[in-house]
């Protein structure tokens, strides 16, 4: 297992409280969705090399822009 990718904010903090607990830094990467007020110190401990920044309006623009386009059939 080289990686643990994390769709949600709680399951990416998570795995990588389990990673820094049992001494896998460096050897597991832990990426995902992340809020950077819970996820700094796992950045800064070498858990994490990068996440996506979870950005609610962000994902509300993206849901609609990608329904607008199946919508129309844009290829």
């Amino acid at each position: 297992l080289k990686a643990i990718i994390a769709p949600t904010t709680v399951g990416v903090v998570a795995a990588a409280q389990v990673v820094t607990d049992e001494n896998l830094i460096g050897k597991v990467n832990v990426t995902g969705l992340a809020l950077p007020s819970e996820f700094k110190k796992f950045i800064d401990n070498g858990a994490s090399q990068a996440v996506a920044l979870w950005n609610p309006i962000d994902l509300g623009y993206s849901a609609i822009y990608l329904a607008h386009d199946l919508a129309v059939k844009k290829e």
